[in-house]
């Protein structure tokens, strides 16, 4: 990419923080990757001591695990506006039968499908079936509607919890990339003491 490493990693070294950005031919992909460089510069025995570490593969295995997860995310959302909206529908059929079968009955239904469309009902309610006539009907088809939305429900809680997860996982791998490379540092630097002892003790 235009970056003289070998020049650049000696002037990080002499005259910088010993850190260099720059892409590398990388054997796994047979093409440039990046990677970030680290050099120490020996002053007595004037040489240049450096490693290196490829940072696309952390990248991707990121971007490819927040995609995933927001890809499930998103189908479960689907599924929960889609329910919803059938919600509505029910509760715009059950308005009709109200006008004509009286309104005080099935006012009740109709207050808890609203309930659950907005998002604040209680999906474990469910609607006592006390004659087998139209009302009747109608809060057995309430039940049972609610009987398949709670699981949903809560398959999109626990989704949502994942993705936190996830989240907090790919942000301690990051983490734990960083400590990587401050781990390599250490080790140069010891082995850089180690040259250093023994320059002093030959």
């Amino acid at each position: 990419n235009g970056v003289a490493v070998i020049a650049g990693l000696i002037d990080a070294s002499q005259k910088g923080d010993g850190f260099l950005y720059f892409s590398w031919h990388k054997p796994t992909i047979n093409a440039q990757a990046p990677k970030l460089g680290y050099a120490e510069y020996l002053q007595k025995w004037d040489w240049v001591l450096g490693t290196g570490i490829y940072i696309d593969d952390i990248d991707q295995q990121v971007a490819m695990q927040r995609e995933l997860r927001t890809q499930e995310l998103n189908q479960h959302t689907l599924s929960a506006v889609t329910i919803s909206v059938i919600g509505l529908i029910i509760t715009s059929i059950l308005t009709s039968i109200a006008v004509s079968k009286g309104i005080k009955p099935l006012q009740h239904v109709a207050d808890s499908l609203k309930d659950v469309a907005a998002g604040g009902g209680d999906l474990t309610a469910r609607l006592k079936v006390e004659s087998k006539d139209e009302v009747g009907e109608v809060a057995a088809a309430f039940n049972e509607f609610m009987d398949k939305l709670h699981p949903l429900m809560q398959d999109i809680h626990r989704s949502a919890s994942a993705v936190q997860t996830v989240s907090e996982e790919l942000n301690d791998q990051t983490r734990t990339a960083s400590g990587q490379m401050q781990s390599h540092c250490l080790e140069t630097d010891k082995v850089v003491t180690a040259v250093t002892e023994m320059s002093m003790t030959a």
